[in-house]
């Protein structure tokens, strides 16, 4: 899964807010979107704690199938408590 470039983006709170919106269509296509952008970052941090390439992507790809998407995580971001890339590093930690 490709994905931005190696650090996280600004994120944009109105694209993470309206994840959950009662609109399936957009709901999917925003979320979508955000896995894309969020995935090399991710997949890059692990890598850098010392993860194999290998490791750190099937931890990557397990980070996102089961907290991110399974425990709808983005869901339960608060742009009042701070960056939303703290607030997945944060959780991605709690992962390993």
């Amino acid at each position: 899964m490709g994905g931005a470039g190696r650090s996280f983006q600004t994120t944009h709170w109105t694209a993470i807010e309206k994840v959950g919106s009662d609109n399936d269509l957009d709901n999917e296509a925003l979320l979508a979107e955000l896995l894309r952008a969020y995935w090399k970052p991710v997949y890059c941090y692990l890598r850098h704690k010392g993860r194999r390439n290998e490791e750190a992507k099937d931890l990557t790809q397990g980070f996102f199938q089961e907290v991110v998407l399974g425990r709808k995580l983005i869901q339960k971001a608060d742009r009042t408590e701070g960056r939303f890339r703290t607030f997945l590093l944060r959780s991605l930690d709690r992962y390993l």
